[in-house]
């Protein structure tokens, strides 16, 4: 069993959303990961870190996947685990505080049950955040009564708010300056189910959670370059080049998620590599693939919050879906990968209702083969495209 698989299972009695408890897992994963892994593209390295933000109305149960996540970092002992209230330029003079053993350098995650508390007195939180996201080797600022010097700055970022409050930090200079789309937005309004906390689980173990502190420790022993096998390298390429661009080319929201969901996807890809249990370093398709349903899933959450949208239209979801069809090959493409790729576009109830509309235009078949259905353009619909495509 993989981390995230038995950190959700070990906290599964809980009444916190499953969402909550499946990023806490990879904020941890990226914590203890810090800058030791990395994928090395043509010009940089990319690095593991992330920036989680959970966000529910109060007494949802945020707190817990955030103490349950925070031990095990901190049972890793590997990265600094900044918490509580401070500025954030208290938080930056802390990175600088040089220690012994596996915490040297900046390398560390934020942790805070109420992200507010890292916003006190200062209001040039946003714009550091943003510009920490990046790793940086060397960072060095003019801060407002000294000068800040870090060395390997890796940072993550996992915190908790409710949209009240979150409303009133999360200025449009965050909101469309660049902070919220780096940040995973993890929106959630209902709890998993209901737990009276009187009786005991007599199902969760000690032995459980020796494991998950077990597989941390040996992750933090790990350095090195993550490489990705042949075909989740297509998977990827072939996502973000034929699938995502329709986004990307017209986005949405005026955040920038659009732009930015390459990198969430592919980061997440390597952290859940490092959840399994072999650590190889190696990225196999069905990361990459969990970790494109993951990130686009969380694609509307970005347009809640900045008021922007949520559905689509009826007219514009037939018009993505008949152009998703139009560039896949053979015009052809399973409903499953349809909904894994598109599923901030495409839940289930407007795939279902934009695929009837469209059948009875007679512009989409349905093909039925090897227990799954897909879907294809018809000869109608390619008339369209091509005549479209001659009169520009």
């Amino acid at each position: 069993m993989n981390f995230i698989d038995r950190f959700i299972l070990y906290s599964a009695e809980s009444e916190s959303p499953r969402s909550y408890f499946l990023w806490s897992g990879l904020a941890t994963i990226a914590a203890v990961m810090r800058d030791n892994l990395y994928f090395q593209t043509t010009y940089r390295r990319l690095y593991g870190n992330i920036f989680v933000l959970i966000v529910g109305p109060p007494a949802l149960g945020k707190s817990l996947p955030m103490q349950l996540g925070g031990a095990l970092i901190k049972a890793a002992n590997n990265t600094k685990v900044i918490e509580g209230s401070a500025s954030i330029q208290a938080v930056v003079k802390s990175l600088g505080q040089y220690e012994t053993g596996g915490k040297k350098g900046a390398s560390c995650i934020l942790y805070s049950e109420e992200l507010s508390s890292f916003y006190i007195k200062d209001q040039s939180t946003n714009e550091l955040l943003t510009d920490l996201w990046d790793y940086h080797e060397v960072w060095e600022r003019n801060l407002i009564s000294w000068s800040a010097s870090l060395k390997n700055v890796c940072l993550s970022l996992f915190a908790a708010s409710n949209e009240i409050l979150l409303k009133g930090i999360f200025d449009d200079r965050a909101l469309y300056g660049g902070l919220l789309s780096r940040t995973i937005l993890v929106l959630e309004k209902r709890k998993r189910h209901k737990d009276s906390m009187i009786f005991k689980s007599t199902v969760v173990q000690d032995s459980d959670r020796n494991l998950l502190i077990e597989h941390v420790k040996n992750l933090s022993k790990l350095k090195g370059e993550i490489s990705f096998a042949p075909d989740a390298a297509q998977e990827f390429d072939n996502w973000y080049t034929t699938q995502w661009c329709i986004h990307e080319d017209n986005p949405s929201t005026k955040t920038g998620i659009e732009g930015r969901m390459k990198t969430h996807v592919h980061k997440v890809s390597m952290l859940l590599a490092m959840g399994e249990p072999e650590l190889n370093l190696h990225v196999r398709k069905e990361h990459v693939e969990y970790a494109i349903e993951l990130c686009t899933g969380l694609y509307k959450n970005y347009q809640i919050l900045s008021s922007e949208g949520g559905k689509a239209s009826s007219a514009h979801a037939s018009a993505l879906l008949l152009k998703i069809l139009h560039e896949a090959p053979s015009y052809e493409l399973s409903r499953r990968i349809i909904i894994r790729r598109n599923l901030g576009e495409f839940p289930v109830d407007v795939l279902d209702a934009t695929v009837l509309q469209l059948r009875e235009a007679d512009l989409l078949a349905e093909v039925n083969s090897s227990n799954e259905v897909s879907y294809r353009l018809t000869s109608k619909a390619l008339e369209i495209y091509e005549r479209a495509g001659k009169k520009h």
